[in-house]
């Protein structure tokens, strides 16, 4: 219940965060819990879509013919596969063409404008992404490597099983967790240093380490402005950044007076 008490102060209430700046541990176990909510709300739509790729990736490998596949100094052949193999699934599709020796275009084989794709040809791997951004590995960097169906199909189901699926999500949110962690502490570091200094000039009296506190509550609108843009696919730099430096700059800025005050006892997450 406080997390949220202090959740919901922290989106409007200057008054607030301005009282909370000597509560350093409860700032930090709040950002802690609110970068874990985050990652929770993120993952959520990953949780629901990963095991339906993990069982259309399944049931493609088993729909393919008996094969081969030799890589061999930067060169796959496949045999037993007629080539070009197209397979359209829902939204995305698979071509397979390792015997044309002239250029190969994965968006030719698309039939809308929404789908994604793979092409596996003789020299590189490419993905193509429904939002029109391209992932290419070539084949020149890998070593020599040769596999069957009964293989790809016992690999893909190793790390398509339940079990498999629930550790891969865990380590992404471990490694998004810490990602997240050190970019906003370094952010909030920059922004509470320039804080400080307009601080000093305008004659108020802020330590340094009362501004990171401070701005620990204060990154909770940034966030989620920059998470909603995002998600409807505004791109704008630095907007975390910015919208965190604007609300922290109005908190030292603003007198008490100024700000309405509601009696919130000190926060403690």
């Amino acid at each position: 219940m406080r997390f949220f008490k202090s959740f919901y102060n922290s989106l409007w209430n200057l008054s607030w965060l301005k009282q909370q700046k000597s509560f350093r541990g409860a700032a930090f176990r709040y950002f802690l819990l609110f970068i874990f909510l985050i990652i929770v709300v993120g993952l959520i739509p990953v949780a629901i879509v990963l095991p339906g790729l993990a069982k259309d990736a399944q049931e493609g490998v088993e729909r393919l013919p008996d094969f081969t596949a030799q890589l061999k100094n930067g060169t796959l052949q496949i045999s037993g596969l007629p080539q070009p193999y197209v397979s359209h699934e829902k939204d995305s599709v698979l071509v397979i063409d390792t015997v044309t020796t002239s250029s190969v275009s994965l968006s030719a084989y698309f039939t809308t404008t929404t789908e994604s794709g793979i092409l596996i040809t003789r020299d590189r791997l490419e993905v193509l992404d429904r939002d029109g951004s391209e992932q290419i590995q070539p084949f020149g960097s890998l070593p020599d490597y040769g596999v069957d169906k009964s293989e790809v199909t016992t690999l893909i189901n190793r790390f398509t099983g339940p079990v498999t699926i629930i550790v891969i999500m865990l380590l992404i949110a471990v490694l998004f967790y810490l990602v997240i962690f050190i970019t906003k502490l370094w952010s909030l570091v920059v922004v509470a240093g320039l804080v400080w200094v307009v601080a000093k000039i305008i004659n108020k009296s802020w330590k340094f380490s009362e501004l990171v506190t401070v701005g620990l509550f204060a990154m909770t609108l940034p966030t989620i402005i920059s998470l909603l843009l995002a998600t409807l696919g505004v791109q704008l730099p630095f907007i975390n950044f910015l919208a965190l430096l604007a609300f922290m700059m109005a908190v030292v800025i603003t007198n008490d007076g100024e700000v309405a005050k509601v009696d919130v006892p000190p926060s403690s997450v």
